[in-house]
């Protein structure tokens, strides 16, 4: 994946719900780096594992198969960290917006919906409790080069 963008060409990226589908989402962020600006900004959006739950995407190696749908391809925020830190961005903050995405699903229940745990993947039964599952915002920064004079 090699998005056509010339090195530093953006200021800032939006990612919502990109690299849990991803075969490799450290690649995926390296590439989005690339593209960024020295000081650009990341603000990517993810369902993660809350700490203390297993499931879903844990361990997974890179690169890894196709995630068939968000949820599956969840990791433990500090593994989402991990990876910010190892593809050269700084996380400036992280916001958990797991009640919003509760609140917004079950509108969409409520309001004619009622294929959304399909939507996401989430099994009807016998699978993974949703629950385990937070949905996060990380807002990270593409470190600039240290330069000496």
């Amino acid at each position: 994946m090699r998005p056509p963008f010339a090195d530093g060409a953006m200021d800032a990226l939006v990612c919502e719900c990109v690299l849990s589908l991803l075969p490799s989402p450290r690649a995926a962020l390296e590439e989005w780096r690339r593209v960024l600006q020295p000081g650009g900004a990341l603000l990517l959006t993810e369902f993660y594992i809350r700490d203390g739950t297993a499931g879903f995407g844990t361990g997974r190696p890179e690169p890894a198969p196709r995630a068939a749908s968000c949820l599956d391809g969840a990791r433990p925020a500090a593994e989402w960290n991990a990876l910010l830190a190892q593809a050269g961005f700084l996380l400036r903050t992280f916001e958990d917006h797991s009640a919003t995405l509760a609140e917004i699903a079950a509108r969409l229940v409520w309001y004619g919906r009622p294929d959304l745990p399909d939507v996401f993947g989430i099994p009807r039964a016998g699978g993974t409790c949703p629950a385990r599952c937070g949905y996060g915002l990380w807002i990270a920064q593409k470190e600039t080069p240290c330069i000496l004079s």
